[in-house]
């Protein structure tokens, strides 16, 4: 008999307790709720964007330097002496007319010298005519001594007794006596020293009493007619304005601004010329801007004078130009670089070249076309080439104006 048969009961239970565990795990699943997987979908990046369009546009050319005299001049005496007088505007500031006196230096021993050289002169000049009479009479006989005769005579001793030596040398001792006094009485002249030029004193190193000698340096001189600006131009400044050529004498009209605490100041200028080379260190171009009457001597205008050295800036009119782009503020990165959003919104990255930058204005010639998007403010998180969503999208209608008004 088996074992099965002889206690069915040993192995029921087992059998029950599967089948309900089996029953009960089976209910839990069924009743168990669904757990819904979430996909995260990532956010994309937002940028601000403006719609640019190119334009014609007569860009100005700014650029600054430092007022300087057209002409500086070193005082130095041609005479030596002591200086018995100056002008009561000789010192540091003064301003003197062209002709001016300046100072006068002891003149004694050069009045003695035109006097000496007066008295040199009288007596050569006594001398030379007493030769032109000998010199006549010698040649009366010598033709009344030579009329009937037709012997070829010497050419030296014809000369001899024509007393053409002796002539010759005082000719050329009464010569000399007169430039000997037209020397002294220039001399004389420069005893009193003048202004060459209408100008201003910018230092003095001499004064009354002082013995000085020629040559030597007792005042710096500056012109005040006109004055005149050094100006850099940078290659890609250069061939938007009307530059000077070196062969004729145009030029273009600017205006100098100087600023102060008072305010800001106009002067009318003109670009009469461009230096012949390039700078060795910075390989710009420098122009020379002239101004008239810097001091306002003669117009009248009430402005202040433009000083020698004040630091000025130039405003140059440039030609137009067209296919330009001015860029708003927040736009320009890393120098010369663009962000742009493309008709996909995918963000692409220019290089642009920059044509003048000035005043918050910045206005580049090449490296966008046609009408675009550019990014404004900060890009965040987008990448280049990526997908991005626009926050706005404003048409710049309005052209930035750029130049005079």
């Amino acid at each position: 008999m088996s074992v099965f048969t002889d206690n069915p009961r040993r192995f029921l239970a087992p059998l029950i307790l599967i089948l309900v565990t089996f029953v009960a795990v089976f209910f839990l699943n069924a009743k168990k709720p669904q757990v819904m997987k979430l996909v995260s979908i990532a956010e994309l990046p937002s940028v601000e964007v403006a719609t640019l369009s190119p334009q014609r546009l007569n860009l100005d050319i700014r650029s600054n330097g430092v007022v300087t005299s057209r002409v500086e001049s070193r005082l130095m005496p041609e005479v030596t002496g002591k200086i018995t007088w100056v002008d009561s505007k000789w010192h540091d500031g003064g301003f003197f007319k062209k002709g001016e006196a300046f100072f006068r230096i002891e003149k004694h021993q050069y009045e003695n010298h035109l006097a000496k050289a007066k008295a040199q002169l009288a007596e050569s000049k006594a001398v030379y005519i007493q030769e032109k009479g000998m010199a006549h009479v010698a040649k009366t006989e010598w033709e009344k001594r030579n009329q009937r005769s037709t012997k070829v005579s010497d050419t030296a001793g014809r000369s001899l007794a024509l007393r053409e030596p002796q002539l010759d040398s005082a000719k050329a001792r009464y010569e000399a006596a007169l430039s000997d006094v037209k020397l002294a009485g220039i001399n004389l002249k420069k005893t009193t020293v003048r202004a060459p030029f209408a100008g201003i004193l910018l230092k003095k190193t001499a004064d009354v009493g002082q013995f000085v000698s020629a040559n030597q340096i007792l005042g710096e001189f500056y012109a005040v007619d006109s004055a005149e600006i050094r100006v850099p131009l940078t290659e890609s400044n250069q061939h938007l304005i009307a530059i000077p050529s070196l062969q004729n004498s145009q030029s273009t009209a600017v205006v100098v601004q100087f600023k102060s605490k008072a305010g800001v100041n106009e002067y009318p200028g003109e670009l009469i010329r461009t230096e012949s080379v390039l700078d060795e260190v910075t390989k710009v171009l420098y122009g020379v801007v002239r101004v008239k009457d810097p001091y306002q001597l003669k117009s009248g205008s009430g402005k202040p004078a433009l000083r020698m050295g004040s630091y000025v800036s130039i405003l140059i009119p440039g030609r137009d130009m067209e296919g330009l782009y001015v860029l708003p503020p927040a736009v320009l990165r890393g120098g010369n670089r663009v962000y742009t959003v493309d008709e996909n919104n995918i963000l692409r990255s220019k290089i642009v070249t920059l044509q003048s930058n000035y005043d918050g204005i910045t206005v580049v010639s090449s490296g966008l076309e046609g009408d675009v998007r550019v990014v404004k403010g900060r890009v965040g998180e987008a990448m280049e080439g990526r997908k991005v969503i626009i926050v706005n999208d404003a048409q710049e209608q309005d052209p930035v104006q750029v130049g005079n008004e």
